[in-house]
């Protein structure tokens, strides 16, 4: 409670809203939270690092985007940088997170329309899910995606056809859209997040 109450102080949030979300990180256990410690140093790096304060982050991380990233064998980390990449392109935090949770389990477990779409590209139906379980797993699935896309020969408007037709299209599509274009960019946030929580962890 004493450390949620500096969290909460620190970046200007509830304190029973930010001591839920921590708990919830402790509870969810990603694969780079071993205690408490990891947990708070992640937070306030992710805040650090983007367009978020907080509350938005509390709010983003209510959306069930946790379990979701555990299960595909992603981190606090990967999800903060996903969601600073977003965020700083001015879409909301929570939204951000819901629309990410639905880009993990397509990346995870791709659907037979996903599933097409990424073999004509010549990605097998597990090779991202494959990616997504190394250490900066977020990053690595997203620049393989990119560099298929863009070593198919497609157009940019054929490479976005297939992203709509394997995303869902409309707001569906807008996360993984937001972040094949600027994967750079997610490089770097998942870098500054890893050395500023305490954690280390770079981007390959």
């Amino acid at each position: 409670l004493t450390q949620a109450a500096k969290l909460a102080k620190i970046g200007g949030s509830d304190l029973e809203s930010t001591t839920s979300a921590r708990v919830a990180v402790m509870t969810t256990a990603p694969k780079d939270v071993k205690n408490a410690t990891d947990a708070i140093g992640l937070m306030n790096a992710v805040v650090g690092s983007g367009n978020m304060r907080m509350q938005d982050l509390v709010g983003a991380l209510s959306t069930g985007i946790l379990p979701a990233a555990k299960s595909a064998g992603l981190g606090l980390q990967d999800v903060g940088a996903a969601l600073d990449v977003m965020t700083t392109r001015g879409m909301s935090a929570e939204s951000s997170a819901t629309r990410l949770r639905m880009t993990i389990a397509q990346l995870a477990a791709p659907s037979a329309a996903a599933a097409a779409q990424f073999k004509g590209i010549g990605l097998s139906q597990n090779e991202l899910a494959l990616d997504l379980r190394k250490p900066d797993g977020m990053y690595v699935a997203l620049r393989d995606l990119k560099t298929h896309l863009e070593n198919a020969g497609l157009t940019a408007t054929q490479q976005n056809a297939v992203i709509t037709k394997a995303f869902g299209g409309g707001r569906s599509s807008a996360a993984i859209e937001t972040l094949i274009g600027n994967v750079n960019d997610l490089k770097t946030h998942f870098t500054a997040i890893g050395q500023h929580s305490g954690a280390k962890q770079v981007a390959t």
